[in-house]
């Protein structure tokens, strides 16, 4: 095979690839089903309980605290 040849043949199966791509972006836009989303997951989420990034941030503020009272002396 030469150059050209394998140019035009993984042009092709790009092209291919971008098509079936496309056409998977546009069925999933078009369906109707709503994601589902439950009450509990919601609540979980708004929580500081459920939401671990709001944990998370409770963990460094503790952790600045001790060390802010660990370089001050107390």
């Amino acid at each position: 095979m030469n150059k050209r040849n394998f140019i035009i043949s993984t042009g092709a199966v790009l092209a291919l690839a971008m098509l079936a791509t496309c056409y998977a972006a546009v069925a999933a836009i078009r369906t109707e089903a709503a994601p589902r989303v439950t009450e509990e997951y919601r609540q979980a989420a708004l929580t500081s309980e459920g939401n671990p990034f709001q944990r998370l941030g409770g963990d460094f503020a503790e952790m600045f605290l001790i060390v802010g009272e660990r370089l001050s002396g107390r």
